[in-house]
C-alpha cells in the first residue's frame, strides 16, 4: 500500500512537470501552487526564465505546517 501511494505521489509530481499550472495558488507564497493527493500536499513553482518546474516538496497533511520549508529541490 505505501509503495503504491509513493508511486502515485511521484506520478503526480511528474504530471505537474508536464502541466505546471495544475493545482491551486498558495495565497501566502506568490508563485507557488499546491496539488492535493490523498493526504499529501505537493508544492511546486514555475521558473519561467529557465522553462522549468520546481517541485518544492511533497508533504503529508498531518505534519506540523510550521516546519514546512518551500525551497526548490528537484527541477523537472
Amino acid at each position: 500500500m505505501a509503495g503504491r501511494v509513493g508511486n502515485e505521489v511521484l506520478d503526480r509530481a511528474l504530471a505537474i512537470g508536464r502541466n505546471p499550472w495544475l493545482g491551486r495558488k498558495v495565497k501566502q507564497r506568490p508563485g507557488v501552487r499546491k496539488v492535493i493527493l490523498y493526504s499529501y500536499l505537493i508544492y511546486s513553482e514555475v521558473n519561467e526564465a529557465n522553462h522549468a518546474v520546481n517541485i518544492l516538496c511533497a508533504w503529508h497533511g498531518a505534519r506540523d505546517p510550521k516546519t514546512l520549508r518551500l525551497e526548490p529541490r528537484i527541477p523537472w
